[in-house]
């Protein structure tokens, strides 16, 4: 996140991101590009691999949930 913070400038036009990794490892970055730096939605698709101390069978959690209406639903719109 040091890293992300510390890009002073974004490349020119449209930016696209793909963070990747542990699922709270990805929420901050993806929400510092959209919140404090504007890019849209649509131009960050994320992908969280695992949870940390959860399987795949554990239920959601209310932060999975909460990801889940972040993400746009289609790219083409």
């Amino acid at each position: 996140m040091d890293a992300v913070r510390a890009a002073r400038d974004l490349p020119k036009g449209e930016p696209y991101a793909w963070p990747a990794g542990e699922t709270g490892a990805v929420r901050e970055p993806r929400r510092h590009l959209v919140e404090e730096r504007g890019v849209g939605r649509r131009s960050i698709d994320f992908a969280c691999h695992w949870r940390h101390r959860l399987t795949q069978d554990d239920a959601p959690t209310p932060e999975d949930l909460a990801e889940a209406r972040e993400r746009p639903a289609s790219r083409e719109a």
